[in-house]
């Protein structure tokens, strides 16, 4: 049979897609630059700084309370940080309109994930941390967890009632604590991402376009990646756990096979993993080895990828890189670090 000359069709996006694309692509443009981070760095006071990010458009709303950051926890920037990230978010979801629902979903559970993980930890602890849920408060509308009775849990019968209308709950009663025993956050956490996941990559399989499969499977499965291998250096530096342990609170669907992680943790355990951990406990945060793994492919998804909800899921995870950048140099300023540590720690481009 002679090949045909017929070139199949592309997909054609609405406007609304494109918008997004082109949008992003803008918002990426008014990024934090090499020079910007040095400014930064060389900041001798969490005000200074602030001072510095009210110069640049897309923070002059967020920080612009310049005297309140000087003695702000990282909790309180974080929310600040939060509502940019989330404005952008909200901006670019709307244009998306049916395609990209991959990646309202994904947002979405993982906000819940960490609602339902602070709060055992709450539970646990007995300290409560209002701006935490000050900083998802505008994520109401968005989930079925109620947020104003998870806030004030007192137990975790009371959290199981705040998620009683999610599909979590299967999940978390396998934690039910006995007696007075505590649960086991770290494992419960593990399945929570899993099953996140597992619905993630089923809707993710659904799409009809295989590149756009390929796409965003390569931006999730190098996330997990970097989230397992952060997770095993974690480990190894603060608990001393055994491999039985740590392997079962590993997610699963990443790239990376189950023995290869095996090997990742024998090596890592074998060279201790030097690392300075007083700077780790004020600087380190949950994305910093996810996006620096990360990064790489989404600014080339960003670049070049055809299909808008990729280009959008690469400028979000590319956002989330620089406010995590910026909250690190604060910290390190506050604890008052040396300069060249801050700088080590940060991803830039």
């Amino acid at each position: 049979m002679r090949p045909s000359n017929k070139k199949a069709k592309a997909h054609r996006f609405s406007g609304g897609e494109n918008a997004a694309a082109a949008k992003a692509r803008c918002m990426y443009a008014d990024r934090l630059t090499k020079d910007d981070y040095k400014e930064l760095i060389m900041c001798n006071s969490a005000g200074e700084a602030a001072s510095y990010l009210n110069t640049k458009r897309r923070y002059a709303d967020a920080l612009k309370d310049e005297r309140a950051i000087s003695g702000m926890h990282r909790e309180q920037i974080e929310y600040m940080l939060e509502k940019r990230k989330y404005g952008d978010y909200m901006k670019l979801s709307s244009y998306l309109l049916g395609s990209g629902g991959y990646i309202r979903q994904f947002f979405t559970a993982r906000r819940e994930v960490s609602l339902i993980v602070h709060a055992v930890s709450s539970v646990c602890s007995g300290n409560n941390d209002e701006y935490y849920y000050l900083m998802l408060s505008d994520f109401d509308k968005e989930s079925p967890i109620d947020i104003s009775s998870l806030s004030e849990a007192k137990t975790y019968d009371d959290i199981l009632n705040a998620c009683k209308n999610t599909g979590y709950v299967r999940v978390m009663k396998k934690y039910l604590p006995k007696d007075s025993s505590l649960p086991d956050i770290v494992h419960l956490e593990a399945d929570l991402w899993n099953l996140l996941f597992d619905e993630l990559f089923m809707r993710v399989d659904l799409l009809p376009s295989k590149s756009e499969q390929k796409e965003v499977s390569d931006v999730f499965k190098s996330y997990i990646d970097a989230k397992n291998i952060s997770a095993i250096s974690r480990f190894l530096n603060y608990a001393e756990c055994d491999e039985e342990y740590v392997m079962k609170s590993l997610i699963k669907h990443g790239s990376i096979s189950e023995k290869s992680l095996h090997n990742i943790f024998l090596k890592s355990k074998a060279e201790s993993l030097q690392s300075d951990k007083t700077l780790d406990k004020y600087i380190s945060n949950g994305y910093d080895s996810e996006t620096r793994i990360c990064e790489k492919k989404c600014r080339k998804y960003l670049r070049y990828s055809s299909h808008p909800a990729i280009t959008v899921l690469s400028y979000l995870y590319l956002l989330e890189t620089e406010l995590a950048n910026i909250i690190k140099i604060v910290e390190g300023i506050r604890y008052s670090l040396a300069k060249e540590k801050i700088a080590a720690m940060i991803s830039e481009e």
